[in-house]
């Protein structure tokens, strides 16, 4: 039995049209002509008819995502190598130009820290580029406490698709302890000696007040 290629049917979208395609008797197969502008979802539908006197028809449609993924990690900025306790740190976290535009979160000693709504901690996306891609960043207020020596900080940016496209930047902030009262004190064996080379000091300085004295009243009397 010949097998002919049946008879097809392309239909061109205003943004994504199809180049060429081709059919044998078990599939068939479409080239696409990506649109220059990033878009978030594309959906493609292939149908099956037969002919009478049923005139069945089957069809599927798949969806896909046309992105363009971070090429970089993240950027964290008002973090510094160090900060003492009590400061008010202010952080932020921005993305380059990707499409979709990534959401970001904060992780502080790897617990997700909640957005702060009435202070603008959310994440805040810029207007598109000429491919429709944006940039996304988000600010976090961080308050340094004593109880910490060092604080992680970690912002995770997620582009949303199917698998999600996650990229994340890390930094360490140390927190130099407060000076302590065992600073200025040493051991018992230490604070021994220095009462003794104390007490030398001052017999020595005694000594050379009263050589000094008696040599100004031996000054005084051969006058």
């Amino acid at each position: 039995m010949r097998i002919t290629e049946p008879p097809t049917r392309i239909f061109n979208t205003t943004s994504v049209g199809a180049t060429h395609g081709s059919c044998n008797e078990y599939s068939c197969t479409i080239s696409v002509q990506l649109p220059h502008r990033y878009t978030a979802r594309l959906a493609y539908t292939c149908e099956v008819s037969t002919e009478g006197p049923r005139f069945a028809v089957v069809k599927q449609t798949k969806t896909m995502t046309i992105a363009a993924t971070l090429a970089e990690r993240p950027v964290i900025t008002g973090a510094p190598a160090s900060a003492h306790p009590g400061e008010k740190l202010q952080l932020n976290c921005s993305t380059g130009y990707a499409m979709p535009p990534a959401n970001i979160a904060w992780y502080i000693d790897g617990k997700l820290i909640e957005p702060d709504l009435s202070i603008g901690e959310r994440t805040v996306t810029s207007v598109p580029d000429d491919f429709g891609r944006r940039t996304s960043w988000r600010a976090n207020q961080l308050r340094v406490t004593t109880l910490r020596t060092t604080i992680h900080v970690r912002c995770v940016a997620t582009q949303p698709m199917d698998p999600p496209y996650i990229i994340d930047a890390n930094a360490t902030i140390i927190v130099p302890k407060s000076p302590h009262l065992s600073m200025f004190t040493a051991s018992n064996g230490d604070v021994s000696k220095m009462d003794t080379r104390c007490s030398q000091l001052v017999a020595l300085a005694l000594v050379i007040h009263r050589l000094c004295k008696s040599s100004a009243f031996s000054d005084r009397d051969a006058d």
